[in-house]
């Protein structure tokens, strides 16, 4: 089952004309090349969404964006702790590139 803003970033990018570059990730498979793609980058943004506004709880979605305009839409519901395993853990954890989350 995918989350209902999976389910939008799909149809955004089925628009021709859409941008940013949306990039859905909701399989392990995925997740190394994600995390190779984002490594290489200066600077990233990332956001966090949960189904209720919390310090915890389980998360549904996490977004990394890039100064190329790509986002990358991590579906946590689907893929669950196994996308930390994958790479995203240690992308989180690293010094590099630099991360402005909100």
């Amino acid at each position: 089952k995918k989350c209902a803003v999976c389910i939008e970033v799909d149809k955004l990018n089925e628009e021709k004309s859409t941008k940013p570059n949306i990039i859905l990730i909701d399989d392990t498979v995925k997740v190394n090349d994600a995390v190779r793609d984002i490594q290489k980058e200066d600077f990233i943004s990332i956001t966090c969404q949960r189904p209720r506004l919390a310090r915890s709880g389980p998360l549904d979605i996490i977004m990394i964006g890039t100064e190329a305009c790509t986002v990358y839409v991590f579906d946590i519901t689907t893929m669950g702790g196994a996308a930390f395993d994958c790479g995203l853990k240690s992308l989180l954890e690293s010094g590099s590139p630099v991360k402005l989350m909100f």
